[in-house]
């Protein structure tokens, strides 16, 4: 396959899961703070610290593969040149001695900013600023035209159980109609 052929095909692959599976974090961990919901249907605008603290507290690629270029010491463990490394993002999010009460949800927190969602320096992604807009627009446009969403069951949400990618399998929700006095539910991603 030529190369510009499997890198448009990685781009569309990473673009499109990566920023279902955020979307998904950020309504489930939404719906299980209705204050912060509640927040966010009143003010639009809080919708870019929701995907900031969605990423850095359920970020969608937990983890990522490194080859190291040269030995390293980290601590007392020396990583030789030449060997695969398995980096946590997810894990160094929720790091204590940079996130105050790591585990909370939390949008715009002050400690926040410094996540690695999106990985650092030359592996930083390049899809970040579209899928923060995606994510701003999407979660402002859904709580906006379906301010009553809530979960649809007490079920617990069931994550992908994948390495390299942390999303729901599925997320049951119901909403009231904007005025209309009924209920919707839908059912996805899948």
């Amino acid at each position: 396959m030529p190369k510009a052929v499997s890198d448009a095909t990685a781009f569309v692959f990473a673009g499109h899961k990566t920023t279902t599976d955020l979307l998904g974090n950020a309504v489930h961990l939404l719906l299980l703070h209705p204050d912060t919901l509640a927040a966010l249907v009143r003010d639009p605008s809080l919708a870019a610290a929701v995907v900031e603290e969605t990423l850095r507290r359920d970020c969608p690629v937990p983890g990522t593969t490194r080859v190291a270029n040269v030995d390293v010491t980290i601590g007392d463990v020396t990583i030789p040149k030449g060997a695969r490394v398995f980096v946590l993002l997810g894990s160094a999010n929720h790091d204590e001695a940079v996130v105050e009460a790591p585990a909370r949800f939390e949008p715009g927190r002050p400690d926040g900013g410094e996540h690695l969602g999106f990985g650092r320096g030359v592996h930083f992604c390049l899809g970040a600023p579209l899928a923060r807009l995606q994510g701003r627009v999407a979660l402002s446009v859904l709580t906006q035209r379906l301010p009553g969403l809530r979960l649809a069951s007490d079920r617990p949400v069931q994550l992908r159980q994948v390495t390299m990618f942390r999303g729901p399998v599925s997320l049951d929700v119901a909403w009231d109609a904007k005025g209309q006095g009924t209920t919707g539910t839908a059912r996805g991603p899948s």
